[in-house]
């Protein structure tokens, strides 16, 4: 409770928009780059709400007047994830889906190992958006598409979609107390709190050669169909069995907050 007492006694006046340039973790600027499209591959953040690695992608595809097209690879190779994770992850594609498709964007599912998928679909791309995963397994799969030869000459930027304050902004340095993180994330929070709605984007149209390519090939729309689709392909075991009073997605987690903030 302390650290919200401090922060609400923080004047909001003075906040200022954060620049997109500081969610930045890593990039790569290619010296010969070339082109023709911006590929995002969204992983770890799941939504098009409030995510800076798609907003981020927008920008970079109205700036360069280059179509955009949003990636999500499902893979086996998640550690210990079982049927019920990948259930709520697949509830929150359809809202995905549609809402990218209000902006004229085009979603793919695929079907693979992202550090083989990415690469050979961004290898004809002029940047590769990548959003930012924490986890061990989530930072080496990140490395080895970095590492991809066939991205040689492709700017890659990897952002921090998921913080409300950066880590690499927050702290340079590994802390050895919550108190010494805290009067640093209190100190830079103002300017991160009110993030800025998305500009509307008049992005051209871009058709992605997914021929070869394992993909779901239809309406993402039906979550029993794809659900099915997705547990037939990884071979999911079916136990433990799902928590159908749980479900994925950033409109079921918006109800969830809201019901707690109001009743609870």
């Amino acid at each position: 409770m302390q650290i919200w007492d401090t922060i609400t006694r923080v004047s909001l006046k003075t906040a200022q928009q954060a620049e997109m340039k500081e969610r930045i973790v890593r990039q790569q600027v290619a010296s010969n780059p070339g082109g023709s499209y911006v590929l995002y591959w969204m992983q770890q953040a799941q939504r098009i709400q409030i995510s800076p690695a798609l907003d981020y992608a927008m920008a970079e595809a109205q700036r360069m007047k280059l179509g955009l097209t949003v990636c999500f690879t499902l893979s086996d190779e998640i550690p210990e994830a079982n049927i019920r994770h990948y259930r709520f992850m697949i509830e929150a594609l359809p809202d995905i889906a549609l809402g990218l498709k209000e902006r004229k964007i085009p979603f793919h599912i695929l079907l693979g190992k992202p550090v083989e998928l990415i690469p050979k679909l961004g290898q004809k791309a002029r940047l590769v958006v990548l959003d930012h995963g924490y986890l061990n397994w989530q930072k080496a799969w990140r490395d080895e598409i970095f590492g991809n030869e066939l991205l040689s000459d492709t700017d890659i930027v990897q952002l921090d979609s998921e913080a409300t304050v950066p880590v690499h902004q927050a702290s340079d340095k590994e802390e050895y107390s919550a108190a010494t993180l805290r009067r640093k994330l209190v100190s830079k929070l103002p300017a991160w709190l009110d993030y800025p709605a998305p500009a509307v984007y008049d992005i051209p149209a871009y058709s992605l050669d997914l021929q070869g390519i394992p993909h779901y090939p239809d309406d993402l729309q039906d979550l029993d169909r794809l659900w099915d689709w997705v547990r037939t392909e990884l071979r999911l075991q079916s136990s433990p069995g799902i928590i159908h009073s749980i479900a994925g997605g950033y409109v079921q987690a918006q109800e969830k907050l809201d019901s707690f903030i109001k009743n609870k």
